[in-house]
């Protein structure tokens, strides 16, 4: 492991102690896992002011660490004097999370004292402590390598009230879309958050490695761009998280099927077997987009837009549709921005598709 001072601006937000010069601790860690008897990382506190302090169990250790999501566990470790042990350590937390938490301990709640064989004896039973380290281990389903900040180590005492909390980005929710083969796909991704001032970071992940993705910024209403190889077609599901930056495990997540059709879908001779409506793509889009329906069998087609309100903007199709692939464009360059809805009609069987208008 190496434990030192971050090269990287990364500290905790809302700092203003030496704002200029502050920088988070960063251990870097990589267990061997050859290892037959055990993991222990000890990653004992240098010799400064707060670790000659002596304390007693009226107190609550606190100190922030940003998560690397590995599910590794982390805990704090006291030296005892007075007791019948040398130290005492917390209950494990399982670092499943990303971004900074504020993990503490209670030393006067017995629930909280975790265990250490041969060197704690699991009761605050000393008349002084003082910080020994943080430690870490692992279980079967932790991540062999990995790396955390550890910020603002401090001891308080707590009174009646609470500090109002920094609350998650909400993000809108994405329609499955779909895209032509070996094509990309611009999305515009919004979300809100209550906390003004907050700072945020996108991801994305898709089930194939044949769709990846290009992230322009990361502020609501940034563009991402989904490309996909030249020979995939199929559905692939995407996930796009927001990721609030700040104190505390806030993520919002929508997920959405992509269908990548092929280059030659609409010159294929083959007669669909069902009617149906595939949507439109891109969407969102600005200001055209393309709808694909199947017809299997002659038949009165409707095909129209409505907006928000339930009004019809126009009307696509509505006449009698021969058998095959059909493929209509929507100009929405006389409309405003918003959502749509593109209703389908053939006979006895209609559907109903989101539209999404973005300029």
């Amino acid at each position: 492991s190496s434990f030192n001072k971050s090269s990287e601006d990364n500290y905790l937000p809302g700092s203003a102690y030496e704002a200029e010069n502050r920088r988070s601790g960063r251990l870097i860690y990589q267990w061997d896992m050859e290892s037959t008897e055990g993991w222990l990382l000890r990653e004992h506190i240098a010799s400064s002011p707060p670790t000659q302090i002596p304390i007693d169990t009226s107190w609550t250790l606190q100190a922030y660490v940003f998560g690397d999501s590995s599910m590794n566990l982390f805990r704090f470790s006291l030296y005892e004097t007075g007791g019948d042990a040398s130290a005492e350590v917390s209950r494990w937390d399982t670092i499943n999370w990303i971004g900074w938490k504020l993990l503490e301990w209670d030393l006067g709640d017995p629930a909280q004292i975790g265990s250490w064989p041969e060197v704690a004896n699991g009761t605050m039973d000393g008349t002084s402590y003082c910080l020994e380290s943080f430690q870490l281990t692992r279980t079967d389903n932790s991540a062999e390598s990995g790396m955390i900040w550890l910020d603002d180590f401090r001891l308080v005492k707590k009174t009646p009230g609470q500090a109002p909390p920094n609350q998650p980005p909400v993000i809108e929710s994405i329609p499955d879309t779909s895209v032509e083969q070996g094509k990309s796909l611009r999305l515009f991704v919004f979300f809100e958050d209550p906390n003004p001032g907050d700072t945020h970071r996108f991801m994305c992940e898709s089930d194939t490695a044949d769709v990846w993705f290009r992230i322009m910024g990361h502020t609501s209403g940034e563009r991402i761009y989904i490309r996909t190889s030249e020979t995939f077609t199929g559905q692939a599901n995407i996930r796009i998280m927001v990721r609030d930056m700040g104190v505390g495990e806030l993520t919002d997540t929508t997920e959405f099927v992509l269908t990548v059709t092929p280059v030659t879908a609409v010159k294929d001779p083959g007669i669909p077997r069902e009617f149906a409506l595939h949507g439109n793509y891109p969407n969102p889009f600005n200001p055209v987009t393309t709808i694909r329906f199947d017809v299997p069998e002659q038949q009165h087609i409707r095909l129209a837009v409505y907006d928000i309100r339930g009004a019809l903007v126009t009307e696509l199709v509505n006449g009698i549709q021969f058998p095959g692939i059909h493929e209509v464009i929507f100009d929405g360059s006389r409309y405003a921005s918003g959502l749509y809805f593109l209703y389908f009609q053939a006979g006895d069987v209609s559907d109903v598709k989101r539209m999404i208008l973005i300029k």
